[in-house]
């Protein structure tokens, strides 16, 4: 379907009333069925003659039409309608995290933490299911007006240990500021862990309204995270650590984490802050309350019985080994030997003895990504080097870096590759700025 006015009537039985959202898997629509029940049609153009699509498509709906977790947001339907694709889901009455942030400004660190545990929560069931969503943001979360937060758009999941080739090596699927290192160094290694960091990345856009590119750098994470309580600053740091094995193990590590001794507060309803920030243009300040209560996992009994109503207790953290000391031993520097005085007569000549010239060693070369939002050409130093992202070593210095996107867009600086230079480096043409400044 092109995109326009919507049309009376899809896929013979679908009504759509409003246009919802726009991305790169799809368009969002407010629909009615033929019985004048609302839902959200995910409209995705081309998929009906693209295989690849058509099977991601079909995926999603067969892994979460039986799923249900009041976490989730339902799979109705699913089909192709001429050379379209479309997953007909629960149409949840509320607003994506993303337009709650930038309509009322940071979420309550209370509320903030609610909406992820929440989301982690459904992460735990799917993980379990075998299931990666890789592309966990505020605008796929969508606050119900019952306060409950909703993860939506499994358009872009894998089973874990899928090799179908439905991700080509060098494609990167998700949103780059959320990413996992690993899932922007090849998308069909990220396994539940990149969903991991990016919730731990999202929750970090709650309580800062900044957008979270490269967080795995800890400079990047000095600058995001200072103000921050903390508690939740030390859980972020953890949730988005470049190694994956060095973050809370899965979903529900990170919940706890997240919940780790810090301020108490009371747990406030999410409902009001949609409301209450919608209106008034503001987030309320909630109430200092009793220390937080355990996390409630919900889980439909029919779908994972061994998840069901798991409660996860503060003495079941699970905490990073501490890293063990280094040792530096003292040792006394040589002593110089003591200079004899010579009388110069007593010397015999010699010829001046030529001191061979020492040639300083070869500087290292640097690795450093190099990225830009949309993906573009990259030139380095006259030279064409593929398209963004796009790997380099490069050696310690100025190096002339052009971008040129198939829009036209271009942007040329001459960058200074160093130690302090952040990784990976990524210029987004929308902001005309360096990616999260």
């Amino acid at each position: 379907m092109t995109a326009g006015a919507p049309v009376l009537l899809f896929a013979q039985r679908y009504r759509l009333l409003e246009e919802l959202g726009r991305g790169a898997a799809g368009t969002v629509w407010r629909a009615e069925d033929s019985l004048g029940n609302p839902c959200a049609i995910k409209i995705v153009e081309g998929a009906g003659g693209d295989a690849t699509l058509r099977r991601r498509l079909e995926r999603e709906a067969a892994l979460l039409a039986t799923t249900e977790h009041p976490s989730l947001v339902r799979i109705l339907d699913s089909g192709v309608d001429g050379e379209d694709g479309y997953l007909v889901m629960e149409l949840v009455d509320g607003q994506d995290l993303q337009l709650v942030v930038e309509t009322g400004g940071p979420l309550d660190p209370g509320a903030a933490v609610e909406a992820i545990t929440d989301v982690l929560a459904g992460l735990a069931l799917v993980h379990e299911l075998g299931v990666v969503h890789r592309d966990v943001k505020p605008s796929n979360i969508v606050l119900g007006a019952d306060g409950r937060a909703r993860l939506a758009d499994f358009g872009i999941a894998r089973l874990d240990g899928n090799q179908t080739g439905l991700t080509s090596t060098g494609t990167v699927l998700g949103t780059y500021a959320y990413a996992a290192p690993e899932q922007l160094e090849d998308p069909r290694s990220a396994g539940p862990q990149a969903d991991v960091y990016a919730a731990a990345a999202t929750l970090t856009f709650l309580l800062t309204t900044r957008t979270p590119f490269g967080l795995h750098d800890p400079a990047r994470q000095d600058v995001l995270l200072a103000g921050l309580p903390p508690h939740l600053a030390r859980a972020i740091r953890r949730g988005c650590a470049a190694d994956p094995r060095k973050r809370p193990q899965g979903a529900l590590g990170l919940a706890r984490a997240l919940r780790e001794p810090g301020p108490a507060w009371r747990k406030p309803a999410l409902a009001a802050v949609l409301s209450i920030g919608l209106l008034a243009g503001g987030l309320a300040l909630w109430p200092v309350g009793p220390g937080p209560d355990p996390i409630v996992v919900e889980v439909h009994p029919t779908a994972a019985p061994e998840l069901a109503h798991a409660r996860i207790a503060a003495e079941d953290l699970v905490m990073a080994p501490a890293p063990r000391e280094s040792r530096v031993e003292a040792r006394p520097l040589p002593q110089p030997e003591p200079e004899v005085a010579a009388v110069a007569e007593d010397l015999p000549e010699e010829p001046e003895e030529l001191v061979p010239t020492v040639e300083p060693p070869p500087v290292a070369p640097l690795r450093i990504r190099i990225n830009s939002v949309p993906y573009s050409e990259l030139t380095v130093d006259g030279r064409p080097r593929g398209r963004t992202p796009k790997r380099l070593e490069l050696t310690p210095g100025p190096h002339r870096v052009l971008l040129e996107t198939a829009d036209g867009l271009r942007h040329q600086q001459d960058l200074q590759v160093d130690e302090h230079t952040p990784d990976p480096w990524c210029w987004d043409f929308a902001s005309d700025q360096v990616c999260g400044s």
